[in-house]
């Protein structure tokens, strides 16, 4: 959309201010949502399906700017999987007392559920790096913590705890 590449062209030049500051939540214009690490891949996702090429160039941008400040990157990222978490908790909440809720309240709020998702996405490639480590010297064999807790933990989603280096 048009406003993303216009939130996207006003907010990159501000990422590294963003991420040396304290604020969670950075103003740009006042027509524009605020600057949030979850925002930027938001836009950059919808960005993607108009204008891909753009998008693309737009995140080798925002992957150097990550590159050059990971460590205050990752802090921003969980600050705000933190408030997202709050903010959806919240709404469900509430919608759990008062009933239904419109389709633009809906609309709204699940924006927190849906940057929560690419902010875990956005993980996922550092985790699948560190799993393929892990593999190269990963013997499957029994659960490695005791018993009591293995049903907690089926196989194929903590495949790690089923066996050893």
């Amino acid at each position: 959309m048009n406003s993303d590449l216009e939130f996207l062209t006003e907010a990159l030049p501000q990422m590294q201010d963003y991420l040396l500051s304290p604020e969670l939540f950075w103003p740009l214009k006042p027509s524009l949502p605020r600057l949030t690490l979850g925002s930027v891949l938001l836009a950059l996702s919808r960005l993607d399906v108009v204008d891909s090429f753009r998008a693309q160039q737009l995140r080798e941008d925002v992957e150097r700017v990550r590159a050059q400040r990971r460590s205050a990157w990752d802090k921003k990222i969980v600050r705000e999987t933190e408030n997202r978490l709050r903010l959806w908790w919240q709404f469900l909440e509430e919608q759990e007392n008062a009933g239904a809720a419109s389709r633009a309240e809906y609309a709204a709020a699940v924006r927190n559920r849906v940057i929560l998702q690419l902010i875990v996405a956005d993980f996922l490639p550092q985790l699948a790096t560190l799993d393929e480590l892990l593999r190269r010297k990963f013997i499957p064999g029994a659960f490695v913590w005791d018993e009591i807790y293995r049903p907690a933990f089926a196989p194929a989603d903590f495949w790690f705890l089923y066996g050893f280096m």
